[in-house]
């Protein structure tokens, strides 16, 4: 179970996905305890008893709902949550030390780059580029701490919940837990707190393998759904065509154009604008055979036409009636 935003300005729905079928079973508008105990209250304490396993986010409004009403369910924790809070954590101890190499230091290089090296601590050590390699290799000589930190979330943490799938076992988060609480980061002793907090859903994740991610790709779906109906094209105003209750309907004589202003002020505008003719290339002839003439005007060309004109040229006294 879990929300999804579905408007702006906060406005959620609650969603509940059967993980055997894959299905919707249960969708209504708004988030929190009194909208999840109402899908409790449809779906009576029956069927409420056969839930073993239970997925969600640590949200305070689930956890006291799935104890009222399905205290016998295991509840598994969201990895992906977990993760998130984590990355969370590294970035506040990211911004800690820019702020420490801003001020206390007076290195404004070292604080610059401090900056830009935000993508660098947040993607996956697989996927990093050369040059966000690069730069991670320099926080590790130059700011031990931060580098301590993104070796909790990444090499540590996202490791945990990457062992699980594999071999599903709940030691490696116990190792975490004891590594967070030692490492004198703020940030990440406060978020192994939580992680303690929420050991026993944590735990059940990693040794099930279950997550919410069915869950969120329904929320995906649910938004592609959305965004049409959001979108939907409005109904225009009537035109000056349309009838009305004091003139009734036009007269089929009536030309639009005229009784519209906006139409005749724009036909003015464009009848002011000067018209561009597009040059066109001269067409060229070229010239052709003689054409044909009887035999006695064939016999002496020479007699019918110009001394100057060339031969292939000329044309014979028939031709030149013909033309005119």
């Amino acid at each position: 179970m879990g929300e999804i935003s579905h408007r702006r300005g906060q406005k959620y729905m609650t969603v509940v996905v059967d993980h055997e079928s894959g299905r919707v079973v249960w969708m209504a508008d708004k988030h929190g305890k009194g909208v999840l105990n109402a899908f409790f209250d449809a779906l009576g304490p029956d069927h409420a008893e056969r839930l073993t396993r239970i997925s969600g986010d640590g949200a305070l409004w689930i956890v006291e709902t799935l104890t009222a009403h399905a205290p016998h369910a295991v509840r598994v924790m969201d990895p992906f949550r977990v993760v998130a809070r984590a990355t969370e954590a590294l970035d506040t101890e990211r911004r800690a030390a820019w702020n420490r190499a801003r001020h206390e230091a007076g290195n404004k290089e070292r604080a610059r780059a401090l900056k830009h090296s935000r993508f660098a601590l947040w993607k996956n050590q697989d996927d990093l580029t050369d040059r966000q390699a690069a730069k991670l290799a320099w926080i590790a000589v130059t700011d031990s701490r931060l580098h301590r930190a993104w070796r909790l979330k990444e090499a540590a943490l996202r490791a945990v919940f990457a062992l699980a799938g594999t071999r599903p076992t709940a030691a490696a988060l116990d190792c975490w837990t004891g590594w967070a609480r030692r490492c004198r980061i703020d940030t990440f002793v406060d978020r192994q707190r939580r992680i303690r907090r929420h050991h026993d859903a944590i735990r059940a994740a990693l040794t099930t393998g279950m997550s919410n991610g069915l869950v969120e790709s329904t929320n995906t779906k649910t938004r592609l759904i959305i965004r049409p109906a959001s979108t939907a094209p409005t109904r225009s105003p009537p035109s000056s065509c349309s009838p009305s209750p004091e003139t009734g309907p036009p007269s089929p004589d009536a030309n639009p154009r005229q009784s519209d202003p906006h139409i005749r002020q724009e036909s003015l505008k464009n009848s002011a604008k000067p018209i561009k003719h597009q040059a066109t290339a001269p067409t060229r002839i070229s010239p052709g055979p003689p054409p044909s003439a009887p035999d006695d005007y064939n016999r002496h060309p020479t007699a019918h036409t110009p001394a100057n004109q060339p031969e292939h040229t000329r044309i014979t006294a028939p031709a030149q009636a013909l033309h005119q």
